[in-house]
């Protein structure tokens, strides 16, 4: 991954830049690329858990945006759509990589979703993600 550099002006409004060319350590496009299947039980368990977190958010995004534009019934919508999710996660075990894996799957393509929909400023039924 290249490296970032940051200045006092990219400080300063946010945002960095990218090293110059010389500065990337480019080893890493050589090495393989673990699937899901590949990796420990406790670091698919990691990336599991994390997926759900980041769909979360994503709930609590378009809560929040419902809300401020006084749709309260899509509000109460999201937040239970985000309770249910919360309650798939915790159902899962620890070394069940079939369930862990396919969550993730599910969760990484609703977050797809939830994100373009936060980007265009559209709007998103919870039930449309199923």
């Amino acid at each position: 991954m290249p490296a970032i550099t940051k200045d006092s002006g990219t400080l300063a409004n946010g945002t960095s830049t990218p090293a110059a060319p010389a500065e990337v350590d480019i080893a890493y496009l050589d090495a393989q690329r673990l699937t899901l299947a590949d990796v420990s039980d406790t670091v698919l368990y990691d990336i599991f858990y994390e997926s759900g977190t980041q769909a979360g958010g994503y709930m609590v995004a378009l809560e929040n945006g419902a809300r401020r534009h006084g749709d309260d019934r899509s509000a109460q919508l999201w937040a239970e759509r985000r309770r249910v999710m919360m309650d798939e996660r915790d159902e899962v075990r620890p070394f069940d990589r079939g369930a862990q894996i396919a969550f993730k799957i599910k969760w990484d393509r609703m977050g797809r979703e939830m994100s373009r929909t936060l980007q265009e400023g559209t709007t998103l039924i919870p039930t449309e993600l199923d």
